[in-house]
């Protein structure tokens, strides 16, 4: 399928699983729901953040592979390779957005911070 500009079918490869798991994660209790709570709570801070953490994950894993800094085009890196780099980004930001929320919570007389 093609990705630009999005195909029907790439569009479902991410929306149908999308679909299917919110029912589920919308009653998750335990650390998969608070998890996802505290996701909710520093949204607008986890997009700003992972944006540079996945690039230079992606940079370094590129330079251990291949030696050079961009990843080559005709490579192709496997989707569990991917997945498990993705989780892992996941994990290690995982404390730093609690970090970031106990600041939220404790610095209320700074305005910025709700936005953030």
């Amino acid at each position: 399928p093609s990705k630009s500009p999005p195909s029907l079918q790439f569009v479902l490869m991410g929306l149908a699983p999308s679909l299917l798991a919110f029912p589920l994660l919308a009653r998750a209790r335990g650390l998969i729901g608070e998890t996802l709570e505290l996701f909710g709570q520093v949204a607008m801070f986890f997009y700003l953040v992972h944006i540079p953490v996945y690039h230079l994950v992606g940079k370094l894993q590129a330079q251990l592979r291949f030696g050079v800094s961009p990843t080559p085009g005709d490579s192709q890196l496997s989707y569990l390779w991917l997945f498990g780099c993705w989780l892992a980004v996941l994990l290690v930001l995982v404390p730093l957005l609690r970090r970031w929320r106990d600041l939220k919570r404790a610095r209320r007389d700074l305005w910025l911070l709700r936005y953030l």
